[in-house]
């Protein structure tokens, strides 16, 4: 089944709304956060040498966030075998020269830092911002020596678990007392072993508005629901509430393609999982008549698995009957010399893209169809035609007197948003169809989609340059 069945017809690019509109209403409060979100992490790479920590020693590992920033909650250290050493772990600031500057939050101690391994420091309440740089600063306060070694790594990157930007610099700094700092950027000691969690942030969604033809049936995907999760979490679950309006709304729960009794998404709360939005199972059947501009909403929230997002947004229904067209302005005349024929439009922007299924091309009454055919081409360059795209055939069906009707012979033509093609219009020999009509009148736009004004063009054959005049009368549908 397409995800949209766009009933094409006639004259080039023409589309009709369809709709009123309808609000959904759903609350959500937001769940409480979830502990362990990676953050970065470096912990998997190839183990290097040994920090011994001795003689009031200050190590500083310095990191930088990713576009969204987080809610830190530990960081994990990793230690080799030895004695409870005296140490503070906390996150500073950098200076404007890259230098470790000062406390931000403060980390508490795990109560077994005395045995070896990974130990978890913990924080309640530390915001990192986003795309700043920040170190990982620990602390021995002990003279000496102290075999209670820090572990780091010689290996330059982060593990593949994190969120999009953070990175760990391949370098640390260390100094002792109230010395300066010094950067230690080579050498199996370069980097200290890190990993950062924080709490899992609630995914959002955006506010859409999609578009459906009459009579047809539109099947959603999950990128409809204009998903966003910081830490790259996939959609796990979409929740509807408050459908309203005109046609249908329903989930193919037994996957035959058919509206069955029981199918209808509940007005009150349905979660579509996300094997069923991958699957195409949630579906909008608009009605055969009375289409228009926000036929249908409803509300949905989505999820990430964890968390729901905490905004509530709307999904909007425009149902149209047609694409694009400029058919119905005046003919300001007819073509008859050349034998190959294109107009220039642009596709709207329907993320999903268009599934044209006709085009209708306007005609004078008395013009012969014989070795004909009608084909949906892509732009060679930004205004002239190229390679074909899709072919609608060469035996169209005479509707209304001077309006030809073309079916693509692969059932639909699939047009990806926001598109410059052409419609080209062929004749296998002279005189076979001559007198096709044209217009100077702006045509009638629907749903982003342009005729391109003064873009129609004709040549003589395949080989002919392409000369450019007014505007074919045709109509998309």
């Amino acid at each position: 089944m397409d995800h949209v069945r766009f009933s094409t017809r006639a004259l080039l690019l023409v589309g009709a709304l369809a709709a009123t509109a309808f609000t959904l209403l759903l609350s959500s409060a937001p769940p409480a956060h979830a502990i362990g979100e990676p953050f970065v992490s470096n912990m998997g790479r190839s183990d290097g040498s040994n920090i011994i920590l001795r003689d009031d020693r200050r190590y500083a590992q310095e990191f930088t966030t990713g576009t969204a920033g987080g809610q830190l909650e530990t960081v994990e250290l990793r230690f080799s075998s030895g004695s409870k050493a005296t140490t503070t772990v906390a996150i500073w600031s950098s200076t404007a020269a890259g230098l470790p500057d000062a406390s931000v939050c403060a980390l508490t101690n795990p109560n077994n830092l005395g045995s070896s391994g990974t130990k978890t420091f913990r924080t309640t309440s530390c915001t990192l911002s986003a795309s700043t740089t920040y170190f990982v600063y620990i602390h021995y306060a002990g003279s000496g020596a102290d075999s209670y070694g820090l572990r780091v790594t010689d290996s330059d990157g982060e593990d593949s678990e994190k969120l999009p930007g953070w990175r760990i610099t391949d370098w640390h700094h260390a100094k002792s007392g109230s010395g300066s700092w010094a950067e230690l950027s080579s050498g199996a000691t370069a980097v200290i072993k890190i990993r950062l969690r924080g709490a899992n942030v609630a995914p959002t969604a955006a506010d859409n508005t999609l578009q459906a033809e009459l009579g047809y049936t539109y099947e959603f995907h999950r990128d409809d629901f204009l998903f966003s999760d910081h830490s790259g979490d996939e959609l796990e679950e979409v929740t509807i509430s408050s459908v309203a309006g005109g046609g249908v709304l329903w989930l193919d729960a037994n996957d035959n393609d058919t509206f069955d009794a029981g199918e209808a998404v509940s007005t009150t709360s349905t979660t579509i999982t996300r094997d069923e939005l991958n699957n195409d199972k949630l579906r909008y059947t608009a009605p055969d008549t009375g289409g228009g501009a926000g036929l249908a909403t409803f509300n949905f929230t989505v999820s990430d698995g964890d968390l729901d997002s905490v905004s509530t947004y709307t999904m909007t229904i425009d149902v149209f009957t047609r694409l694009v067209s400029n058919t119905g302005k005046s003919n300001d005349g007819n073509r008859t010399a050349e034998r190959r024929r294109a107009q220039g439009f642009v596709t709207g922007s329907n993320p999903k893209g268009y599934r044209v299924q006709s085009v209708d091309l306007r005609v004078d009454d008395n013009s012969e169809t014989e070795g004909v055919n009608l084909k949906i081409v892509r732009n060679s360059t930004s205004t002239e035609p190229g390679a074909d795209h899709c072919d609608f055939g060469g035996t169209p069906a005479r509707q209304s007197g001077d309006i030809l009707l073309f079916s693509t012979s692969t059932n639909v033509c699939a047009l990806e948003r926001g598109t410059r093609y052409h419609v080209l219009f062929e004749e296998a020999v002279d005189g076979g169809y001559a007198n096709w009509a044209y217009t100077f009148d702006a045509a009638v736009e629907d749903a982003g989609w342009i005729i391109i004004r003064g873009q129609a063009r004709h040549a003589r054959t395949a080989t002919s340059t392409w000369t450019r005049f007014g505007n074919i009368s045709l109509r998309i549908l």
